[in-house]
Parts: structure tokens; C-alpha cells; sequence
């Protein structure tokens, strides 16, 4: 539903400042609402401000569209940490850890009030790994408030639960029900979390979108795994993923204690150190550089766990994921000696096939045959010499026709220190200078 860049805010005496830039896509812009929930986001994000939670600097609007710039957390997310080889790279006490900073950042969401000293009472609704950021210097950041809400005119008061925004598989059944929430809905998504990152493997995950909300609606919870793993956490995990509201912790701060209590009873000094160390190992800073490097998993994640968004259950007799599309970041080596291959598919009924064909072969891409029902582009395929990166010099890079449309959207921007003069992007404000063709489209 939005596009994500990074960016550099430049000031006064030289200052400059890394941040991100979310906007909605411009082929949704028309569509009533989806401007109105980034607004929402900035103005509920703008209450908090917690060293776990990812930050929001400001609200602005460029050519008719609004826009946020955010802090950039340089790392990956929980979800891909937990694809590195099964989920081997983090040990268990720094997963415990991770969990126990994500409960203290939904503990203070759901406690803050506003200027009036009255509760917001807000309620994050799409707590997912894919949501839980993971820096290179430790850092745990809770991220992306896009269908949150509040207790506030303006910020989702009176808003009809009954039309479902999230992710189906890490709702609760409440939410799936289409009944109002509270902060035990985004208790039971952090225990789904927190069961897939001791499991390893999805707690539900049906055939198709209904079938997975049916199945989180009945929120059956299959035995967790090994003994000692099972008898340390599985009664944590019930507590957070009890069918009734009203069995569960009654906030993340009772979650938090009792992961702290773990980590304390077995003396484990956790910290930003050691996901420091365990990031680094997984995801080497010279992996960063190499060509054509694949920065979100393809097909089955963005399926999975797209970002969904559906019609009011009374008259729905489906919910739709979104998809996310992926293209690949240019590299700075201007010649390689083997490729890394990828490819984006799009399901070929749901994707603009002129947008698709054209933003894919203005990135270097070639297009194949329709797969079943499947648009397929890849990148990395044609072998021989590298598009280099962009120029740094603004004066060396052509201006672009006034119709250029953005590139593809990719995910997780890469480290590139390319700038491209804001003139040159129509995606990244006139205040901004963008830095790297990179994008994500969540």
C-alpha cells in the first residue's frame, strides 16, 4: 500500500541526516482512505517515543501527496533473521531478548495518553516479524503504525472493525472476527511471534486467506518442540494465545516480566552486543555490495504474509492480500564473474502488465511468459558487464523526461552512498535528496 525510500535530509552549515521516506502508491492515492491512514500513522507515531519503537520526523506533502520521513533502522527484519538457515543464526537467549524489547515497546504504545492525561489507547494490529526491525548495532525496533489506532478523533475512534487491516496470520481472533480491540489483540500477535521464533515454523498458515483466518480464530496451538524449550515457554505462549481476551496477559509489561525472569533465573547477559555479533555473522557487511543482491524474500512471503486489507465481513466472502513486488538494488562492481538470479512474480489478473513490463525493463530487467497466471520478471539474468552505480556528481546525470514514472519498488534499501538529486526522483520530496535506486512496497 505504500512505497518506502531511503533518503538523506540535508539543513544548515552542511547537516545531513539518513532517514526514510513512506508515501503511498501513486495508484492508490485516488482511493479514498489509504491517504488518510499515512496521516494516521505520522500523528500516532508522533506520540511515542521509546528506543525500541522507530521513529517518525515528520509529516509533510509534495505534489499533492503526503509523505513521512522516518528513522532508518540499518539492519534486517525479524523475519528474515528467522529464514537464516532455519532460524539457526540467533541463539535462544537472544531471541528471548528480542522478544522482551518488543513487549516493552507495546507496553509503552498501549499506556500512553494524551496531553489530556486521557489513555489512547492505541493498538498497533499487525505485529509480525516482518514489522520488528533488527539494526547492526543491536538495535530491536518495533515499526510501522500504518493501521494502528487510537482512542482520538482522527486516529481510528469509531472506525468499523469489521473491515480487516493486517496481516491474516498474526491477528487475533477477535480481530479476525471483525470485534473492536484492545492491547491483548497485539498481546496474541507477539505470542505468535514469539511461538515462530522458538518453532521455527508458521503457526497459522491455511491454504488460502480464509483458511488461515479460520484457523486464528480457533487459535489452536500444537505443541511447541523440544522438552526443555516446550516447559520453559509453552505456558507463556498459551497465556498470550488463549482463545478468550480475558485468559491471556493482561499487557505486554506481564510478557516482558516474564521473559526478563527467564533470562535472569539462567544468568544470561543479553543485550545489543550480542545481536550486534549474531547480525553481523549472518549478514556480513560485504554481503551488502555483492551484484544484483536479492533484499526480500520472494514468492511465498509476499503471499503469505502480504499485507492484507479486506471489505467489511458482513458482505466479504473473501480477504485479498496485497502483493508485494520486488526489483533489485544496482551494484557498485562494473564486472562480475557470476550472477545472482532472482525474480518478481505478479499475479497476472491483479498487476498493471504495462506498468509491470515497462518499470521492469527500466531496471535492467527481462520478462517472461506468463507461469501459471503468473507475470514473471528477472533480474541478474542477462550475463556479461554490470550497470554501474549512479554517478555521484548531480551535474554528470541526465535529467529524466518529465513522464518517468518511479522505478519498480524494492525492498530493504541497500547501503548505496549514490545520491540522486531530488530534481532527477519524483518519488522522494523536493526537501529530500534520495540516496540509492532503492524502494520497498509494502
Amino acid at each position: 500500500m505504500a512505497e518506502v525510500w531511503k533518503a538523506r535530509a540535508r539543513g544548515a552549515a552542511g547537516f545531513e541526516k539518513t532517514v526514510v521516506i513512506k508515501r503511498v502508491l501513486p495508484s492508490l492515492m485516488a482511493k479514498p482512505g489509504f491517504a488518510d491512514l499515512l496521516v494516521r500513522e505520522a500523528k500516532i507515531s508522533s506520540r511515542l517515543s521509546h528506543p525500541n519503537i522507530a521513529q517518525v520526523f515528520e509529516l509533510g506533502e509534495d505534489a499533492g501527496a503526503h509523505y513521512i520521513a522516518m528513522e532508518y533502522v540499518h539492519g534486517k527484519d525479524l523475519g528474515q533473521t528467522m529464514a537464516f538457515r532455519a532460524g539457526e543464526g540467533l541463539s535462544l537467549p537472544v531471541r528471548i531478548w528480542i522478544m522482551s524489547e518488543v513487549a516493552k515497546a507495546l507496553e509503552h504504545a498501549h499506556t500512553r495518553r494524551g496531553e489530556d492525561g486521557r489513555p489512547l489507547q492505541i493498538v498497533h494490529r499487525d505485529i509480525s516479524p516482518q514489522n520488528v526491525l533488527l539494526g547492526y548495532e543491536g538495535e530491536v525496533k518495533v515499526a510501522d503504525f500504518g493501521i494502528a489506532r487510537a482512542d482520538e478523533a482522527g486516529l481510528g475512534r469509531g472506525e468499523d472493525p469489521k473491515v480487516l487491516r493486517g496481516k491474516y496470520a498474526y491477528m487475533s481472533p477477535e480481530q479476525a472476527r471483525g470485534e473492536p480491540l484492545d492491547r491483548r489483540s497485539d498481546v496474541f500477535a507477539a505470542g505468535v511471534v514469539l511461538f515462530e521464533l522458538l518453532a521455527g515454523a508458521r503457526l497459522f498458515r491455511g491454504k488460502t486467506s480464509q483458511e488461515t483466518l479460520a484457523l486464528v480464530r480457533r487459535a489452536h496451538v500444537p505443541p511447541l518442540g523440544p522438552a526443555g524449550i516446550a516447559a520453559d515457554f509453552h505456558p507463556m505462549i498459551l497465556k498470550c494465545l488463549a482463545l478468550d481476551r480475558d485468559d491471556r496477559y493482561a499487557g505486554a509489561n506481564e510478557l516482558y516480566r516474564d521473559l526478563a525472569s527467564w533470562l535472569f533465573r539462567r544468568g544470561e547477559l543479553v543485550g545489543e552486543p550480542d545481536l550486534a555479533e549474531a547480525m553481523a555473522r549472518m549478514f556480513p557487511p560485504e554481503e551488502a555490495l555483492a551484484p544484483n543482491k536479492l533484499r526480500v524474500d520472494l514468492m511465498l512471503r509476499a503471499y503469505q504474509d502480504a499485507t492484507a486489507m479486506s471489505e467489511p465481513l458482513a458482505t466479504s466472502d473473501t480477504g485479498q492480500a496485497a502483493d508485494r513486488t520486488a526489483a533489485f538494488p544496482m551494484s557498485r562492481r562494473a564486472r562480475i564473474d557470476k550472477r545472482r538470479v532472482a525474480f518478481v512474480f505478479a499475479e497476472a489478473r491483479d498487476v498493471d502488465e504495462t506498468a509491470f513490463v515497462g518499470a521492469t525493463q527500466r531496471s535492467d530487467g527481462q520478462m517472461f511468459r506468463i507461469i501459471d497466471d503468473l507475470r514473471v520478471a528477472a533480474f541478474g539474468y542477462a550475463a556479461g558487464v554490470e550497470r554501474p552505480a549512479l554517478p555521484r556528481a548531480a551535474d554528470a546525470m541526465p535529467t529524466p523526461p518529465s513522464d518517468r514514472r518511479c522505478p519498480v519498488p524494492v525492498a530493504s534499501p541497500g547501503p548505496m552512498a549514490s545520491a540522486w538529486p531530488a530534481s532527477a526522483s519524483p518519488c522522494v520530496p523536493a526537501s529530500f535528496t534520495r540516496v540509492g535506486p532503492s524502494a520497498i512496497t509494502k
